[in-house]
């Protein structure tokens, strides 16, 4: 049970150990040091730009190009749908669309009447 601690050098004189390699590595290496910005732009450059990041656990499926349709159903079962969804919309957006067209318009000829003069106040100025 009883440990023996004189095999290991104290913490403090490993530590100057690990910096004297890591100052003789660095003696002999020119080393050249970025911002990380740049950094990653030097790291990624050669990479196609659909390799340019690892995506991990997630599963992509494709098939090819000779095996699609270009317009599979398009006027059996698109346009129907097409029809269905504007019908299904067209009575909630047109009303209050049209509510606020007839206020803009009679706004502007409100404004339009208030900017004209009165041609009867100024008939006794004559």
């Amino acid at each position: 049970m009883h440990q023996n601690i004189a095999c290991q050098p104290p913490l403090n004189r490993r530590r100057r150990r690990r910096r004297r390699r890591r100052r003789r590595r660095h003696r002999n290496s020119l080393e050249i040091t970025f911002p990380e910005a740049e950094r990653s732009a030097l790291v990624n450059m050669g990479r196609h730009f659909g390799d340019l990041a690892k995506v991990r656990h997630v599963i992509t499926y494709s098939l090819s190009p000779f095996e699609q349709r270009a317009f599979p159903n398009y006027f059996s079962k698109g346009l129907p749908n097409v029809w269905r969804r504007f019908t299904g919309s067209f009575f909630k957006v047109a009303p209050p669309m049209v509510l606020m067209y007839l206020t803009y318009t009679w706004g502007n000829s409100v404004h339009e009447k208030s900017k004209k003069k009165n041609l009867d106040d100024y008939a006794k100025d004559e």
